[in-house]
């Protein structure tokens, strides 16, 4: 009996070693498939040797994706903020400290972006230098941001499209078109019922950039640039029409004195100032995302990257020294603080109705820019495996990832029904 017990017991000690065995085994296997890193060498042959869609972009394209990112409504409401809450007229040296910092993070991008040139963009350099599980983070932050960015911005848009319809025609939109039927509370609990329909211009516009992105990206990058130019345009007849009305004397002091917190004026606001207004730059990783269809994309992405940072920079600063030049940085509106700099002008009308063009045109290239980013980092996480193989499905005469396309535009259209 004794004999038998102990040949119970060493059985069970066995299996028990063998299912240690086991269970440590499959936790070092999957720990090591987590820090599990891509070599640079395999990213560059996939995109070689794999690249289904067409290299059609040049310097000029990618540029224009850059600049369509970046300069969207920031600088027609942050400006505002930024002067008036924090930095006084030094709001000017906050855009400029905030333009070298997002051009140091521009100029690793382009770095990474030459040696891996990949549409995953900060997914793929995290991939190939932290591994799969990080890699797999930063995924999941960009989808977030960009799925929430997409949609607050078609939101955005509608605004901007009914508030210059009542410019032009004084004609009021009904709110049953364009407010969502469902309302959250800010802890989105308690949802009420608003008797609206849809936010059909939000609606409108999302699936219209969904078309275009499914059409090519040749044809994408040209009605991009067009909007850019359309911006770009707008903000330079501000600063030019505008510059000859400054009163100088709205620059003194040109470092408000400081009323005994970190963030209010003096030199500290002035940094706090450049922190705030360092969102106004957030876009141009937009370009990377685009570099399998870059034509020579070792010249034509540290150009475009570089380039598209630069031109937004000079353009911020020549906006907000116009800006309180025109009118003293305590009396500035926050929330639409170009449109009060003109009221210090004697142009009426014409130049309202141009800056909001402008504004249309940057909420536009914003939107469009964010979901062309969404759809290459979906089609790169498929191709690693991180996700199923249908986002990476290309269509054959367009040559885009439309099911990437189709899913990314689902959300935005989804976030209109409900709103908070």
């Amino acid at each position: 009996m004794s004999d038998n017990t102990s040949i119970d017991n060493n059985s069970i000690t066995q299996l028990t070693r063998r299912a240690s065995r086991q269970v440590l085994w499959s936790c070092k296997s999957f720990a090591k498939q987590l820090i599990a890193r891509k070599p640079m060498k395999d990213i560059q042959i996939e995109i070689e040797t794999k690249n289904e869609m067409r290299r059609t972009l040049n310097w000029i394209q990618l540029t224009g994706i850059g600049l369509g990112s970046i300069i969207g409504a920031g600088i027609f409401v942050t400006s505002g903020q930024a002067a008036k809450e924090y930095a006084g007229p030094s709001v000017i040296i906050s855009f400029f400290i905030a333009g070298i910092v997002a051009l140091l993070a521009a100029l690793s991008f382009s770095e990474m972006a030459v040696m891996m040139a990949s549409s995953g963009s900060a997914y793929t350099y995290t991939y190939a230098a932290l591994g799969e599980y990080c890699a797999w983070i930063v995924a999941c932050n960009l989808t977030l941001i960009y799925q929430l960015a997409a949609s607050s911005i078609v939101v955005n848009w509608s605004s901007h499209i009914v508030h210059f319809i009542g410019i032009v025609s004084n004609l009021n939109v009904s709110s049953v078109f364009l407010q969502a039927p469902l309302i959250a509370d800010e802890n989105s609990i308690n949802i009420t019922v608003t008797g609206d329909v849809l936010n059909l211009p939000a609606i409108g516009i999302t699936i219209a950039i969904a078309i275009l992105l499914f059409i090519g990206i040749r044809q994408t990058a040209i009605i991009n640039l067009l909007f850019d130019i359309i911006k770009i345009l707008a903000l330079l007849i501000f600063i030019f029409a505008c510059c000859k009305y400054v009163n100088t004397s709205n620059y003194y002091p040109f470092f408000p004195p400081n009323k005994g917190s970190f963030n209010q004026f003096g030199i500290t606001g002035m940094l706090k100032g450049s922190t705030s207004v360092f969102f106004a730059y957030i876009g141009f990783e937009s370009v990377a995302t685009a570099a399998q269809e870059a034509d020579k994309p070792s010249r034509t992405l540290p150009i475009s990257l570089i380039g598209s940072l630069v031109i937004s920079m000079l353009i911020y600063l020549g906006v907000s020294t116009v800006m309180v030049g025109l009118i003293p940085y305590y009396l500035i509106d926050e929330d639409n603080p170009l449109t009060d700099a003109i009221k210090a002008t004697p142009y009426g009308l014409w130049l309202l109705i141009i800056m909001d063009l402008g504004a249309i045109a940057g909420v536009t290239t914003v939107a469009l820019t964010i979901l062309l980013s969404q759809t290459r980092v979906f089609y790169a996480m498929a191709h690693d495996g991180l996700l199923p193989p249908i986002f990476a499905k290309i269509h054959s005469r367009t040559k885009t990832p439309w099911i990437s396309i189709l899913i990314s535009g689902t959300y935005p259209i989804l976030f209109t029904i409900s709103d908070s």
